[in-house]
């Protein structure tokens, strides 16, 4: 195949194939909101709220500390439409260089649930999150959740040097889409320069 020009609007070749119009766009992530901590919060939660429903699925990305006193990492756990029942089932597993351990509650009252996701001032670090929530409008069904996070002390915190945790689960909910997000650092306050954005994914058509 021979390009006959390349031009802003499209490639196109011998058969005037277009790949890219400039307005169709499928599968693509649009910002839906964006929670920087300002420096002085006293909480240890962040609730991202009124999110609209014209989306397929969910992406909220994550980067955390808190003042957590002792250690160089901190828990993270995410709640939906407040929901504080034992609404939540989670299966997953983390690491930290030495070790591996793996978990599947049922019944829990958050989902899902990071250990050592989080980085804390003490060990001078923060940690990263990505959630997804698939289909999160569609409540004929228990809504399926998956994330991902960790960070790492650098060796700098004996026995903390780092954490990587993955877990999936369902909010098990056949009621209300999800219209809102609570998320919870464990053992401290979330600090300035955390920073939360959640992403509408549109399906393609």
């Amino acid at each position: 195949m021979s390009f006959k020009h390349l031009n802003g609007a499209g490639i196109y070749g011998s058969k005037s194939l277009k790949l890219w119009d400039q307005t169709t766009v499928q599968n693509d992530f649009q910002s839906i909101a964006t929670v920087v901590v300002p420096s002085g919060y006293n909480s240890n939660v962040i609730t991202i709220s009124n999110i609209p429903q014209n989306f397929t699925h969910l992406q909220l990305r994550l980067i955390g500390q808190t003042n957590r006193a002792t250690y160089g990492l901190d828990d993270v756990y995410f709640r939906y439409n407040g929901d504080t029942g034992n609404n939540y089932t989670n299966h997953g597993f983390y690491g930290d260089g030495g070790s591996a351990t793996a978990f599947a509650p049922y019944g829990t009252t958050t989902g899902p649930y990071l250990g050592g996701a989080l980085g804390t001032t003490t060990g001078n670090n923060f940690g990263a999150v990505i959630l997804d929530i698939l289909d999160y409008t569609n409540y004929s069904k228990n809504r399926t959740i998956r994330a991902f996070g960790g960070q790492d002390t650098n060796g700098t915190i004996s026995g903390y040097g780092g954490r990587i945790h993955l877990s999936s689960g369902l909010w098990m909910n056949t009621t209300n889409p999800i219209n809102s997000i609570t998320i919870v650092g464990v053992s401290g306050n979330f600090t300035q320069y955390t920073q939360a954005a959640l992403y509408g994914i549109k399906a393609a058509s």
